[in-house]
Parts: C-alpha cells; structure tokens; sequence
C-alpha cells in the first residue's frame, strides 16, 4: 500500500499543512478571546459609567441637559444592555 506524498515527502500531513491549519487556529482562537475581552472591558465601563452618573447632583445634571429622571433611567439599565 503507498501513501500520497507531497514534494518534501513528508506524507500527506505534512508539516507546512498543521502549522498553517494550527495557525489559522490560533488566529481564531486569539481573534475569540479578544473580543471576549473587549465586551467584558466595555460592560465594565458602561457599569461603572451608569454608576457615576447616578451619583451626579442635580447642578451637574443640568449642567449637560438631563434631567433626574433621564439619569435614573439611564443608570438602572443593566450594563449588558446599551
């Protein structure tokens, strides 16, 4: 029985092959991870965000045209939604 083999002879798995299908693996991989990483980054801000303007005074929130109500609203969304 044979056994395809490429050029380098390395068989028909060769070498070039995994590293190239174990690189665009690690391409996904690192690509899923930072994407995890940049939503958890962005709902952590957007909690801490809601949470400073909660604590504004009403001078502050006038200061930039909201109202108490807008700021309430606004700080009791959960930080996953935007």
């Amino acid at each position: 029985m044979t056994m395809n083999t490429d050029r380098n002879g390395g068989g028909f798995f060769s070498h070039s092959r995994r590293t190239a299908t174990g690189s665009s693996l690690c391409s996904i991989a690192h690509a899923a991870l930072a994407s995890v990483a940049m939503t958890l980054f962005a709902w952590r801000e957007r909690a801490r965000q809601r949470r400073a303007l909660g604590n504004l005074s009403e001078w502050d929130l006038h200061d930039f045209g909201a109202s108490r109500c807008d700021a309430v609203g606004e700080a009791s969304k959960p930080f996953w939604r935007p």
